[in-house]
């Protein structure tokens, strides 16, 4: 992007910098300019479409800055003589530390359009969308990519939580570095589109003495709130897919979920979710504690176009969050996304090794005397016994409680059964039975339950 200076300024403004040619920015006090006599800017030609600004006033900066505001609003002329909004973000941050807003009336519960042509000197992202020009600055909001070409860009934006005479049009852009040049801002109200959705609900739990959030097949959290006013750009709803309950998120920026109280997970192996989406590309799950409050996510490689069974391990967060004192969960993320059966579990995620010992004449797994195990069919689970202890203990799983001998061992999908000093693996198949029991060829009352779900 060819930027020529005559007869303009250029002033720096928390780590951007604006060249000052039809029109002054927007500066916060302390803010100094300096000149600069060479030449008046000259930026890449962008947008002049000649488009109407629907509900916006100047969205097409032809009266200069007029009432936008921002300490990134600045008009200058691109090479075809057409107005744009330039600004030159000379160091990333947050988002909104380089902002351009135009003030505008907004309706709640409506759907908006908002397009506009952009274009910045490299690959980078902006923040477009709508929200509240006053604190808690709800919003609904995109992101967008940028490149070196002029683009046109059509968002469809819900004002879920907020609205009235004091919104406006915004453009965050300071996450990253770099030049942004906006024109042709217009902003219509809209009929919301179609969502894809699943034409099934997600597979139906089994699993008992679960702690649920959200599911059909528990009794959910008395008290809980799936819909608080964190501010939000979020549109969420109920909705009854194949006769089943499921929860859509639809514009996804970011969205919460109050317990009405602490919960103990710590006794919980897992966070199970299911998750259907046709167009999200990122989506992050949140657990939070309260007391003092501390947060932490994890990252989900999300897959297209049919339910995904998560089972996240508690140990992505008891890093950051007391399990004992959950109060709240967040989404973070993009597009549309339906979610089901949100529950705490004790099922051992997949690909778990268990330590083996044996002390008392009792198996211990993972330090633990006869610890009962939920396994989930389709997964795969080691039994690590490589310790002393197990030499003269071969380990296999069975139908039986009581052990002792062979006569009920179960093979199915086992591989290194009756080990003394290796690793025994289990591939749960799809038929195996609700109940299988680890225990010793040798000596009976050793070993535990497993109980097996889907």
């Amino acid at each position: 992007m060819k930027i020529k200076k005559k007869n303009s300024s250029l002033i720096w403004l928390s780590g951007i910098s604006i060249i000052l040619g039809l029109s002054s920015a927007c500066s916060p006090g302390g803010s100094t300019a300096s000149n600069d006599n060479e030449t008046q800017a000259v930026v890449s030609a962008c947008g002049g479409a000649n488009v109407s600004s629907g509900l916006l006033t100047n969205g097409d900066f032809e009266a200069g800055v007029g009432s936008w505001s921002g300490n990134a609003a600045n008009v200058l002329q691109d090479s075809n003589g057409n107005n744009v909004n330039y600004a030159n973000v000379e160091a990333a941050g947050n988002a909104w530390d380089v902002n351009l807003s135009l003030v505008v009336e907004i309706t709640q519960g409506q759907t908006y359009k908002l397009t506009f042509s952009a274009m910045s000197d490299g690959d980078r992202s902006m923040v477009a969308g709508i929200g509240q020009n006053a604190a808690p600055y709800a919003a609904s909001t995109q992101t967008v990519n940028l490149t070196t070409t002029c683009s046109n860009y059509e968002l469809e934006l819900t004002a879920a939580t907020f609205g009235d005479n004091n919104s406006r049009v915004l453009f965050d852009m300071g996450a990253a570095a770099g030049e942004v040049i906006i024109d042709d801002v217009a902003l219509v109200v809209t009929t919301p589109s179609a969502d894809a959705a699943p034409n099934s609900t997600a597979p139906s739990p089994s699993e008992n003495n679960t702690i649920s959030v959200f599911s059909d097949a528990y009794t959910d959290i008395s008290t809980v709130n799936l819909n608080p006013n964190w501010g939000q750009g979020t549109v969420t709803t109920q909705e009854t897919i194949a006769g089943g309950n499921v929860l859509k998120l639809k514009s996804l920026n970011y969205q919460g979920i109050e317990f009405g109280g602490s919960e103990d997970i710590s006794s919980k192996t897992t966070l199970h979710l299911d998750y259907w989406t046709d167009d999200s590309t990122s989506f992050d799950v949140y657990l939070i504690s309260d007391s003092p409050v501390a947060e932490t996510a994890h990252n989900v490689t999300v897959t297209t176009g049919s339910w995904q069974s998560l089972e996240i391990p508690l140990t992505s967060f008891s890093s950051v969050v007391d399990l004992t004192d959950v109060f709240q969960m967040k989404f973070v993320g993009n597009g549309t996304i339906y979610l089901d059966n949100i529950y705490f579990s004790s099922v051992s995620p997949n690909n778990t090794t268990f330590e083996v010992t044996v002390s008392g004449g009792k198996y211990l797994i993972d330090g633990v005397q006869e610890k009962k195990l939920t396994l989930k069919r389709g997964n795969t689970y080691k039994f690590a016994a490589q310790d002393s202890s197990t030499n003269s203990h071969p380990l296999y799983l069975g139908t039986g409680a009581i052990g002792g001998n062979y006569s009920d061992e179960y093979t199915t999908g086992v591989t290194n059964s009756r080990t003394t000093d290796n690793t025994l693996a289990f591939v749960v198949p799809s038929d195996a039975p609700e109940s299988l029991y680890y225990n010793c060829g040798v000596h009976p009352n050793m070993g535990a339950l497993i109980t097996i779900v889907d």
